[in-house]
């Protein structure tokens, strides 16, 4: 459906963000909703990320990438034979469903 190579920053929400002085961790959801395309036989989401630390020096400076940037994957891939009839309202994971470190192409044979 939607396609984007993404562009500027897309930081996590602030209460998705934990801060120490030994770690950086985040989280990033909700994600893609796909309550609005229920009804399908098949729905297939794909999300690439990348995500890097960055931070301004503390003798003062110009904000610099601390870390090398890192690409991760989030697959959704449900279907549901009943979709569209009485009584179908029930989706099951297939195998595409994964998540892991690289992108993942956005093309799948079954388009």
């Amino acid at each position: 459906m939607l396609r984007g190579s993404g562009s500027g920053a897309d930081d996590p929400l602030p209460e998705s963000q934990r801060i120490t002085d030994r770690a950086v961790v985040y989280d990033d959801s909700p994600g893609v909703s796909v309550l609005g395309h229920r009804g399908h036989t098949w729905i297939h989401v794909v999300q690439n990320f990348t995500g890097w630390v960055q931070g301004r020096p503390r003798s003062g400076g110009a904000v610099r990438r601390l870390t090398e940037a890192v690409a991760w994957h989030s697959v959704i891939s449900v279907v549901n034979p009943e979709a569209g009839h009485d009584g179908g309202s029930s989706y099951h994971e297939t195998a595409d469903t994964r998540s892991g470190p690289g992108w993942v192409p956005l093309d799948h044979p079954g388009f």
